[in-house]
């Protein structure tokens, strides 16, 4: 049985191993952070079953990679740098693998087991995976990998990294009441494995987020502060259930809020939907049927906003909060934008505001201090400096530009890292952690069955964590090579703070000889290993 070691970026396929991805035999970390590679093994007819087994003085976490359904591989025109630009079944899903598994070789097909070390220490480590037929306990064939882990550990994240965490779409897929005990549960589960991997800002539903919701239909509500209509356009409200939001995240280490969206999205005609007791009774009193300058509308963020800055004040976290007016707002809407941006200013003048937007008219006309650009619109706010700014990509992003679609290869999310550092960019935002439904929420699917939103989005655009039997988080490829990209953008602030800026850029500079972009950047698994060598050798 022939096996490869191979990087945590690479992509096995049951026909083989992609051209692009050589063998490698050792890997580089800085103490305290997630270390990862992965050994391909096939091309037998003879073995049918085997285990593995390792030997080092570290521990190690054994995944079997597996193969996902994709309909939608988001490849366009013009962009060779895809996997594959037919549909098929590709490598994503990393099934956790006790000690003593036994394993399945079929014919000529390959496959790939995945190694994390979560927190390496410091040292060199030599580690031995052992391939032993079943059940004769013979050696087939034995990969030998060297981890070399600095005594220097990475400075603090400082970037902000949020996707979109739908809470409805937990209670839709485990079928639990909304904010039943079953459901916080879930809900901290999946934020746990976020922190994890990087995520350190959520977006949190203070009222049912108005996004991918079909005009005249809703989500199923999510808002955590509870609000009574006392009549007369007074309201009352209580925050309990968004205290212990906010003690979740915090448990689960998530420091930063991203408030939901005050207007609807594309366009922000409309309010999102409020709900409140009436009489003892809940009811919807803002929605798809309330103008977005509704003068009954704006009086109830009079009282809303304040009383919600208020308590983030009492709770000493107004300053690691975000505030969303509308998602993607497109320039026809720019004039109400900035109106309704005004008002809303008016009543929270403190409020941080930011959204994701790419036209740079929102930004040179005041509309938006603190845009959130597309990676492929990102430029003329580079060219502007654009103070704190942040990037984002989606199901739009498919040209050129880095994206963690299921058929683009690793090193295209690990190139996020390198461009956030060259570019000095402060955050970044993507739309779906965990949305688990079909075009515009109108019903749930099956993330392991269906991986594009039934046809919506190029797969993988809508989740980026497959959600287990008992309600917890388990990782993608694409998890961990965000992770790893992160952890890049430190590794690199950790050179600079010895190093200078400018000797950083040299390092980043000796194999990509020209001008990096967020078009232009390195194709190759390769590049990211050398740099990670060089910045490990600079530091010791």
């Amino acid at each position: 049985m022939e096996i490869r070691v191979l990087s945590e970026m690479a992509r096995v396929f049951l026909d083989g191993v992609p051209e692009r991805y050589e063998n490698i035999s050792g890997f580089y970390a800085f103490s305290g952070e997630s270390a990862a590679f992965q050994v391909a093994y096939g091309g037998s007819e003879y073995v049918n079953a085997f285990t593995v087994e390792t030997e080092s003085d570290i521990n190690l976490d054994m995944y079997q990679v597996r193969y996902m359904p994709v309909q939608m591989t988001g490849s366009v025109e013009g962009d060779n740098d895809y996997l594959d630009t037919k549909p098929g079944l590709f490598p994503d899903f990393l099934d956790f693998k006790p000690k003593n598994s036994i394993f399945d070789c079929h014919g000529n097909d390959w496959q790939s087991l995945y190694f994390i070390c979560e927190k390496a220490p410091a040292g060199r480590h030599r580690i031995n995976v052992i391939f032993r037929s079943w059940p004769e306990g013979e050696v087939i064939n034995k990969a030998v990998v060297t981890l070399n882990v600095s005594k220097k550990a990475l400075p603090a994240q400082t970037q902000k990294y949020t996707r979109w965490f739908h809470c409805d779409s937990l209670a839709d897929y485990y079928n639990v009441p909304v904010f039943s005990s079953k459901h916080w549960k879930i809900i901290e589960n999946f934020l746990k494995k976020a922190a994890q991997r990087g995520m350190n800002t959520v977006l949190t539903p203070i009222h049912t987020p108005p996004l991918d919701t079909e005009v005249s239909k809703e989500r199923r509500t999510v808002q955590l502060v509870d609000i009574e209509d006392l009549g007369n356009g007074e309201y009352g409200f209580s925050f309990e259930k968004f205290d212990k939001w906010v003690r979740i995240c915090r448990r689960a280490g998530i420091r930063y809020f991203e408030m939901a969206h005050l207007f609807t999205q594309w366009g922000l005609k409309c309010a999102p939907k409020i709900v409140a007791k009436q009489n003892g009774e809940e009811k919807v009193i803002f929605g798809w049927d309330t103008e977005s300058e509704s003068e009954k509308y704006l009086d109830f963020l009079s009282q809303y906003l304040p009383a919600l800055y208020f308590h983030l004040e009492e709770m000493g976290i107004e300053k690691n909060c975000f505030f969303h007016i509308s998602d993607e707002p497109n320039i026809e809407s720019i004039d109400l934008y900035m109106k309704l941006k005004n008002k809303v200013k008016a009543i929270i003048p403190h409020a941080y505001f930011t959204d994701a937007m790419s036209d740079i008219d929102f930004y040179d006309r005041g509309a938006c201090e603190h845009p959130v650009p597309s990676v492929a619109g990102i430029e003329p706010f580079a060219d502007a400096e654009v103070k704190d700014l942040w990037t984002y990509y989606c199901c739009g992003e498919r040209y050129l530009v880095p994206n963690s679609f299921i058929a683009m290869p690793g090193e295209r999310i690990r190139a996020l890292g390198v461009l956030m550092y060259v570019y000095k960019i402060k955050g970044f935002l993507q739309w779906g952690y965990n949305y688990y439904y079909g075009r515009h929420t109108r019903y749930p699917l099956d993330p392991y069955r269906n991986t594009d939103g039934d046809g919506t989005w190029p797969s993988g655009d809508p989740f980026i964590v497959y959600p287990s039997s008992d309600g917890h988080a388990l990782d993608s490829l694409r998890s961990i090579e965000m992770q790893k990209a992160l952890e890049d953008v430190r590794a690199l602030t950790l050179a600079e703070e010895k190093l200078g800026r400018e000797n950083v850029m040299s390092i980043i500079k000796e194999d990509f000889d020209r001008p990096m972009t967020f078009t232009d950047y390195p194709r190759n698994d390769r590049y990211f290993l050398n740099l990670r060598k060089k910045l490990f050798d600079a530091m010791n």
